[in-house]
Formats: structure tokens, sequence, C-alpha cells
């Protein structure tokens, strides 16, 4: 993402390989970088606490738990979206009718309202 920030941003800086999001996270909050791509659910604790700052979302539109933060395309870089995919995962081995339960479960609770809000 962050690669790809600077492309369309016209900038020249490193990426920083971290093997994860909490290191990368961390290396910001301890100053030895400028700033990370995070999903908004992983730093949103982080950004009330202020040990982060959220200055930018890679994303369509301001989020409901981010109203103040404006997005990438609001400071005039266009094309960048770094929306991510959620997924749940069993262990390769699982039963059948233990995934199909997990699913039926999910598929389930997604119609919720609340949920879906």
């Amino acid at each position: 993402m962050t690669e790809y920030f600077n492309q369309k941003a016209n900038l020249d800086t490193f990426a920083v390989p971290y093997t994860g999001a909490g290191p990368a996270k961390q290396g910001v909050i301890s100053d030895l970088h400028l700033y990370t791509f995070e999903t908004a659910s992983s730093v949103l604790a982080l950004i009330k606490s202020g040990k982060l700052k959220a200055i930018a979302l890679a994303s369509d539109r301001r989020p409901p738990v981010l109203p103040n933060v404006p997005t990438i395309a609001e400071y005039g870089v266009q094309g960048v979206n770094g929306s991510t995919w959620n997924m749940i995962f069993a262990p390769a081995k699982t039963l059948k009718y233990i995934v199909e339960k997990l699913n039926h479960v999910i598929n389930k609770s997604l119609t919720n309202p609340a949920i879906v809000k």
C-alpha cells in the first residue's frame, strides 16, 4: 500500500518491509518511521489513546468511526483505496459439519440489521 501511495502521490519514500502490522505500528509509535497504512479497526484504540494520529483514509469515504479524518482523495491524490478483506479461518482438517455450522451462523448473523449497520 505504501508503494502504491508513493506512486500515486509522486513521493519518494522507502517502504519498510515489516513482518506484520504489529511491528509496523510500533515503528511509527516509537518514531522510527513517518507513517504506516493499517486497517482502521486495528488502530482505532491507538488513535483514541493519542499514540497514533490518523492523517488520511485510503478509502472512498469517511467511516462513521473516523468522521473527522479526510480521505486521501480529499487531499488531492486520487485512486488510493486500501479496502481490506476480513476472513474467518479454521484449521484445514476441521470437520465438514463444523465448517457448515460456522457458515450458517455467520451468514445468519450478517442479516442482523445491527450488524449490517
